[in-house]
């Protein structure tokens, strides 16, 4: 059992699913929350759905506050993906945070801008756009960090690559003072991995979540987002 250090928002435990995913498509399923270590989760989702039938997402996630933020892919699949959590300081735009693998690596890191800037504006969309110096507490982190600002709507969203170490590319979307950017090899099929972020109910007894793949944030499938409803079982 895990003790309250390790889970403060008491999100682990076994829930019923239901959703729609970017494409309009209804599932419903079950998703078992395990700790792993302090506010870090692993996350199993057995779902059917309307067009693969019965199928298993695996995924890792951290939580903040009442809030869990989370990466997933289909078990067993040959692709790892990547979510990274950033805190963003709004002085000097250093990007602080960390990285959390589908395959079970976590690390620590920090993407410090290149060359001379002026202060920034962050009621303007594309703040971010720059080229960064990584740091981190591994050397898979990489030496080079490219955030591009895309057009997406209403979000201030970004294009992101790391380089050296492993390279990475994703998308992600700037919320207030943090940013969640869902990553995979470059290479690899973008489908094959996707962000999910999830906020506890008023009641606490429901996790509401909303979550996207790179394809689907670019707008290459019906909806950006989809959707689901965590119930905790009793």
């Amino acid at each position: 059992m895990a003790v309250a250090g390790e889970d403060p928002a008491g999100l682990a435990g076994c829930y019923d699913v239901t959703g729609f995913d970017s494409e309009g498509l209804s599932y419903s399923g079950a998703l078992c929350i395990t700790v792993l270590g302090n506010r870090l989760y692993e996350l199993t989702w057995t779902q059917m759905e309307e067009d693969e039938g019965l199928v298993v997402y695996k995924g890792r996630g951290v939580s903040v506050g009442d809030d869990l933020f989370a990466v997933w892919s289909e078990d067993g699949s040959e692709y790892d993906c990547y979510l990274h959590l950033f805190d963003i300081d709004i002085g000097d735009g250093t990007l602080n945070g960390l990285r959390v693998s589908v395959n079970g690596a976590t690390s620590s890191q920090t993407a410090t801008r290149e060359g001379s800037h002026t202060s920034f504006d962050w009621s303007e969309p594309g703040q971010l756009a720059g080229s960064y110096v990584l740091e981190g507490s591994n050397e898979t982190i990489g030496e080079h960090l490219e955030v591009i600002h895309i057009q997406i709507e209403d979000d201030d969203a970004y294009s992101f690559r790391w380089l050296g170490g492993v390279d990475l590319e994703g998308v992600g979307v700037r919320e207030d003072n943090a940013v969640v950017v869902v990553a995979n090899p470059v290479g690899q099929m973008s489908g094959t991995c996707g962000s999910i972020t999830y906020t506890k109910s008023a009641d606490n007894r429901n996790l509401v979540g909303t979550f996207y793949t790179p394809d689907s944030l670019r707008g290459a499938t019906p909806r950006r987002r989809g959707e689901e409803t965590a119930t905790a079982r009793e």
